[in-house]
């Protein structure tokens, strides 16, 4: 499949295929997929190479992360892989320290001085 420049009109009028789900590629950010599942959920990721290995990293659903936006992620994506790091690791490290954190603050407590 040839890559074209994927448009807000674009994105909002593709139907899912019942039987498949679909990656379509966006030549205005190369690496960045709207993936379109069968249920007519959408969401965007990103694929990318580390280590010599493929890897993805899903950027968020739609319509909650616009195409605008999803560009964003996807390029904030491709520069930390150019300083030789790996964004999807670094999506997931920063999601373990959240969940950590919320953990062990535990439930608010109000205290009357």
């Amino acid at each position: 499949m040839t890559a074209k420049v994927l448009t807000v009109q674009a994105v909002e009028r593709l139907k899912p295929d019942p039987l498949v789900r679909r990656e379509i590629p966006d030549a205005g950010m190369p690496s960045l997929y709207l993936i379109v599942h069968p249920t007519g959920r959408k969401g965007w990721c990103v694929r990318y190479r580390f280590g010599g290995r493929p890897r993805k990293m899903m950027l968020g659903p739609y319509p909650a992360l616009d195409l605008p936006a999803a560009r964003d992620r996807a390029r904030e994506a491709v520069r930390t892989l150019a300083l030789g790091r790996d964004p999807g690791a670094e999506k997931i490290e920063a999601a373990k320290a959240t969940a950590a954190f919320q953990k062990s603050a535990g439930p608010l407590r109000m205290f009357a001085f």
